[in-house]
């Protein structure tokens, strides 16, 4: 009996033992580093990762383009910080056989400067949020399923249980609001949403693939934003829905179609071109659009209109004028270095210039190879900041079709010169684009420009063109012969190009002005900047034989060259930089007050 009692003592004893060791087993396949947190945990750089503010929950998209360029928000409150005098990155350089290497980063006055790879955006895009709104709909670079996108609709909850901390962007992942790779479309978390207020509800995004598009002033870009894009395939019902960070609808705007013949090797090929003006749009407030052709849609993009009443910032190149991709890439690369700059200081690029001549050959067969080029790599930009151009006269060697259905500018010019003769305002400059390739017009060019000058009082007014009023190696009368004109309507700046050496001057009644030793130019006169070559394409050597009296300083060495101008209510900032070895140089540096 004792035996008994003994054995089913130990028996006992055996059963607690093992039912203890089964509990412990399931708390440790449950813990921290069991499989299933571990999968929940290991969140994939295409995930949308939520984060939880005091202001609600914003949305971080972590994913690259296949173009190499990570856009993913920078996180970091510059507000927060005394000063920001690093860049930290990695360069790759860009040389102007169009090769690449790889060598430290780049340093420009004290700024390391980050490539296109490393990103930084503005501290107003960073953790920004809508007056009027809690959330952040943050679709940099959604993640993708094939071609089509996946955006999750986020509701305003300050608080998820489920959520969890992701080491690679140090935020909180909201797992009912992730991004899902096996659904192709905008979800809701509530039943009873307005479809009418929010059209994208349900909808999947990336069945289109829309090409070459290009985002473009309307007369005040605060208010109102011009688009142009490709499709493959033409349609009768081309739209382009417009909404605000918490996916109401802004706008749907109708485009209208244009069908141009492009050169393709030896035969003409169709290109259906679609343009239309986003209007009623609030200043310094950032919107996503997709473009719609009958039931499909593109993937998700961005852009931000220009404040009201603050400095504007904006980069300014001379010709690309390029003949095969790796100058387009420099073209490119140089724009990642203006955003860095502009980063770095706290602020971002506004709206950009290009002086003419974006391709070398007009619209043969290798003129359509160049407008590729130049979208391939500039797409990643044009669609979601303001780009002007300035038209020259490669672009319009044979054909002028392929450049007008390329942009989308107000019709406020002189008639029979659209998309090449128009203005447009900034918060404290009128900024008139004048067409020097259309010489006899110039009369009615000069009465348009006095009439647009006079009904303003902007601080400021300034002229983008094509060619140059005062060059370095070309010398064309009847273009010197617009500095009087300039005068008179009381230009302050000239921005052109035409001329692949950078330089500047400043001139009044045929005489050139200094500028004083601490950088400060005369306001007397108008000041001339001839931007230089922006992709390395093609140089030119400055003629030292002719008397240019106008000489002043001039940058003649065989490197792309872009300018950061800084555009305030009293005075205009403007900073030059050279690109060597993919390091960028201060080369000019001025004030106009």
């Amino acid at each position: 009996m004792k035996k008994i009692v003994k054995y089913s003592i130990l028996g006992i004893i055996i059963c607690l033992f093992m039912v203890g060791v089964g509990v412990q087993t399931n708390l440790i396949n449950k813990g921290p580093f069991s499989n299933d947190y571990a999968n929940e945990a290991s969140l994939s750089q295409d995930s949308l990762v939520a984060i939880t503010t005091d202001t609600g929950t914003i949305l971080d998209d972590s994913t690259s383009e296949n173009t190499g360029e990570n856009t993913s928000e920078n996180t970091e409150d510059f507000t927060n910080a005394e000063t920001v005098t690093e860049v930290a990155g990695s360069n790759e350089d860009i040389i102007e056989d169009g090769t690449t290497d790889t060598s430290d980063n780049a340093e420009t006055s004290g700024i390391t400067i980050t490539p296109e790879n490393q990103d930084i955006d503005s501290p107003d895009e960073t953790m920004a949020t809508d007056s009027n709104s809690d959330t952040l709909l943050d679709t940099d670079d959604e993640s993708t399923s094939g071609n089509e996108t996946t955006v999750t609709n986020i509701e305003n909850t300050q608080d998820n249980s489920d959520s969890i901390q992701s080491s690679s962007d140090n935020t909180q992942d909201n797992s009912d609001s992730t991004q899902s790779s096996s659904d192709n479309t905008l979800q809701s978390d509530t039943e009873d949403i307005p479809l009418d207020e929010y059209p994208l509800i349900g909808i999947t995004l990336g069945s289109i693939d829309a090409k070459r598009i290009v985002l473009t002033p309307g007369e005040n870009p605060a208010y109102s934003i011009g688009i142009t894009f490709n499709l493959a395939m033409p349609s009768d019902d081309v739209t382009v829905l417009v909404v605000d960070s918490m996916k109401k609808l802004v706008g749907m705007y109708n485009t209208v179609e244009s069908t141009i013949q492009v050169m393709v090797g030896d035969t003409y090929e169709p290109l259906y071109v679609y343009k239309t003006v986003m209007e009623d749009l609030s200043p310094n407030k950032q919107y996503y659009y997709t473009l719609k052709a009958d039931n499909n849609y593109s993937e998700l993009y961005k852009f931000r209109t220009l404040n009201v009443g603050s400095v504007t910032t904006l980069a300014f190149f001379g010709d690309p004028q390029g003949y095969k991709q790796s100058q387009y890439d420099n073209l490119a690369y140089s724009y990642s270095q203006a955003k860095a700059i502009a980063s770095a200081t706290g602020t971002a690029i506004d709206i950009s210039y290009i002086a003419g001549d974006i391709v070398d050959s007009g619209n043969s067969a290798q003129s359509w190879s160049e407008w590729r080029y130049f979208s391939t790599a500039m797409t990643q930009y044009t669609s979601e900041s303001i780009f002007v151009t300035a038209v020259g006269n490669h672009d319009l060697y044979s054909d002028e079709g392929v450049y007008v259905n390329t942009f989308n500018y107000p019709e406020n010019g002189v008639p029979g010169l659209s998309e090449m003769n128009f203005y447009y305002d900034l918060p404290y400059a009128r900024v008139a684009v004048w067409d020097t390739e259309a010489s006899s017009t110039f009369s009615d060019q000069e009465a348009w420009l006095d009439r647009i000058m006079s009904e303003t009082d902007k601080p400021f007014k300034i002229v983008l063109m094509h060619r140059s009023v005062y060059p370095m190696a070309y010398n064309e009368g009847y273009i010197r012969n617009l500095a009087e004109v300039f005068e008179g309507a009381g230009i302050d700046l000239v921005l052109n190009g035409h001329d692949h050496i950078y330089s500047r001057t400043t001139m009044y009644q045929g005489e050139m002005l200094p500028v004083s030793v601490d950088g400060i130019i005369n306001s007397d006169g108008v000041t001339y900047i001839t931007g230089g070559s922006s992709s390395g394409s093609k140089f030119y050597d400055a003629d030292e034989d002719t008397d240019r009296y106008w000489k002043d300083f001039v940058y003649d060495t065989d490197h792309p060259v872009f300018t950061i101008i800084r555009i305030g209510k009293d005075d205009i900032m403007i900073d030059a930089y050279t690109v060597i070895n993919g390091v960028a140089e201060t080369i000019d540096s001025v004030r106009l007050p």
